[in-house]
């Protein structure tokens, strides 16, 4: 296991150097929480503070959204249709972007690649499998906040109204810009930008 370091642009030839297939990886996001300007109390007093969440999340990259829940249908034995086989699931299209994959730095489209194209940015998809740990950070102090400070200014997140499963498959699209670092394969590979705050909240967490 090993600390390493790749500049943003590189990532996603790292990432295909793993291969296809389905891959187990980590990572560390610095995204913006959306916070509600406005609350049952009045204004959001952190409102136009640069306050971004920083998060530990593993999961799956390079994998089937329509295959994963087709299989939570199997595992739960339901919906059933009229005939009480589980009934198959097909995913709706994609409302924004192509999904694909580099090979040999040229971009191909696949439904089960690990990026997402959208005008001109890349996305990285994940199968959320376990959310590790978070916090909130001034990005221009460094200081952490209080997540209790953060919680009733943050927004209801709705699951899918389409899956029919009680455990949910859980899908998160990362920009590229906004990923902090990587691990795979025992490596952690740390975004050349990533601020010592970040390398300090994943020293704290693996």
């Amino acid at each position: 296991m090993a600390d390493l370091v790749i500049d943003r642009i590189d990532l996603p030839g790292l990432i295909e150097t793993a291969g296809k297939g389905a891959k187990m990886v980590s990572i560390i996001a610095n995204t913006d929480p959306r916070m509600k300007g406005m609350g049952p109390r009045g204004n959001n007093p952190l409102r136009g503070r640069n306050i971004r969440k920083r998060s530990w999340v593993n999961g799956v990259a390079q994998w089937s959204y329509g295959n994963a829940v087709n299989r939570q249908r199997d595992r739960e034995d339901q919906p059933l249709d009229g005939v009480g086989n589980v009934e198959h699931f097909t995913p709706q299209a994609r409302k924004w972007g192509v999904k694909g994959f580099f090979d040999e730095g040229a971009w191909t489209p696949s439904n089960t690649g690990p990026w997402i194209l959208h005008k001109d940015a890349l996305y990285f998809e994940l199968k959320v499998q376990k959310s590790v740990a978070h916090e909130y950070i001034d990005m221009d102090s460094g200081e952490r906040i209080d997540p209790a400070l953060i919680r009733e200014w943050l927004p209801v997140r709705r699951p899918s109204a389409t899956q029919g499963v009680d455990k949910q498959i859980i899908l998160r699209d990362y920009a590229l810009i906004n990923l902090e670092a990587i691990v795979m394969d025992g490596d952690t590979w740390f975004l050349a930008d990533t601020p010592d705050h970040g390398r300090e909240f994943a020293g704290r967490h693996r």
